[in-house]
């Protein structure tokens, strides 16, 4: 039998050795991700190779490729899965009458994952996760924004997509400073810090006062 959230149903072999399947793949790219991060906590990102990484996480290079391309992809893959894991940690945090924007989430993710920040910064990553990272908080940011207009009708000052791109600048280069300075002040200071500097802009690009 499979049981998928409250509902029970038969399962055929096909199913159960596809659910081990993806078990045993969630299991090896974790291993690699974790290897990958571990190094980084020793040397910097350019001087590590598939072969430590693949000696330290005990899988197979064939493995390793039939996951990844190449180190690049690996770490660009664990980019967008920190990422996806915000997208979906915000869903509460926007306040009625404005659009939400994921800062103090952000804040707090960042935070309790404060070692892998730091390997990061450790390998010279940190400027590839700020590039990374400020695309796809800007399309989020910009989709944010764009719901919220067609919520409420407001006349936007500015193209959204501009605005989005500001704000994701001002919250990276926040996160920066906070991380480069061992974080002095809790996730909900800097939120407050984050949304006394920029969300007055934000109103006003908006049409609020």
């Amino acid at each position: 039998m499979c049981i998928t959230g409250q509902t029970t149903r038969k399962c055929t072999s096909g199913s159960m050795s596809q659910i081990k399947d993806d078990r045993r793949t969630r299991r090896t790219k974790h291993l690699l991700s974790q290897a990958l991060v571990s190094l980084m906590m020793e040397k910097p990102f350019n001087a590590i190779t598939v072969q430590d990484i693949i000696d330290k996480a005990d899988v197979g290079r064939s493995t390793f490729y039939a996951h990844y391309r190449d180190k690049d992809d690996l770490f660009d893959h664990g980019l967008e899965g920190l990422f996806h894991g915000v997208d979906v940690d915000i869903a509460g945090e926007s306040n009625p009458g404005e659009p939400g924007l994921p800062s103090l989430e952000l804040f707090r993710h960042v935070g309790g994952n404060y070692p892998l920040y730091k390997a990061l910064a450790h390998s010279h990553g940190i400027d590839r996760f700020y590039r990374t990272g400020h695309g796809q908080l800007s399309r989020h940011i910009e989709t944010q924004i764009n719901e919220y207009v067609a919520k409420t009708g407001v006349q936007p000052a500015m193209p959204p997509a501009l605005l989005a791109d500001y704000v994701s600048s001002a919250l990276l280069n926040m996160l920066k400073w906070w991380l480069e300075n061992n974080m002095p002040y809790p996730p909900e200071r800097m939120d407050t810090f984050f949304k006394q500097l920029v969300m007055e802009g934000v109103r006003r690009a908006l049409g609020q006062r």
